[in-house]
């Protein structure tokens, strides 16, 4: 199998196991997924399907890799813009690690898919808030990536004609994907644009 066959037997396995929801927001009264809910599940999967899931984060994003481990150089990438949080009675560090807890449970959410019937909520209003949220911010995220990707674009677009096909193919064998149209994640996006900036430093 494939990095995406792989994730995809994941997906599956995971929601065949049956996940509920342990986290309670007594305030406004919905349940939610915590890590501890699915994560021992998809590391389990992990050893199993042959797939590695790390969590990094830098000043402007946090990111979920999952490699192939048979094949590493093949790996898919999710990310998530950097908040913050301002928790009563926490100091600076606990409410990054608040921050971290939260985006690594969203990054986990988003690349498995973990979703629960209506039915597994007992009737209970769905957190709408949350999942209207998420969604917001996957779209601007992805509306960050598309304007790095096009601004690459363009530029290499406008001085095409003072390359040969080699240079542009021998400068662009460090960007992650061949097609910019295929670009979905900051990371990715940012390397590509990278690879052009170098390129047009030839002709500086």
């Amino acid at each position: 199998m494939n990095i995406y066959q792989k994730l995809n037997e994941a997906k599956v396995r995971l929601h065949e196991g049956g996940l509920k929801k342990s986290g309670k927001n007594t305030f406004s009264k919905y349940d939610y997924f915590e890590l501890g809910d699915f994560l021992p599940t998809i590391v389990s999967l992990e050893k199993e399907i042959g797939f590695f899931c790390q969590i990094t984060f830098d000043t402007e994003n946090a990111f979920l890799t999952i490699t192939d481990v048979d094949k590493p150089e093949d790996r898919i990438v999710f990310s998530s813009p950097m908040s913050t949080a301002s928790l009563k009675g926490s100091h600076e560090v606990q409410n990054l690690g608040a921050v971290q807890t939260y985006l690594r449970r969203y990054l986990y959410v988003s690349a498995f898919e973990i979703v629960e019937r209506d039915s597994l909520d007992d009737g209970k209003k769905q957190d709408t808030t949350e999942v209207d949220e998420a969604k917001a911010k996957v779209e601007a995220e992805l509306k960050k990536v598309k304007a790095v990707v096009k601004s690459a674009t363009d530029t290499l677009r406008q001085y095409k004609a003072e390359f040969t096909k080699e240079q542009i193919d021998e400068a662009l064998k460090t960007a992650p994907k061949s097609n910019p149209n295929s670009i979905k994640d900051m990371e990715t996006a940012v390397k590509f644009k990278a690879a052009v900036d170098n390129l047009m430093k030839t002709i500086a």
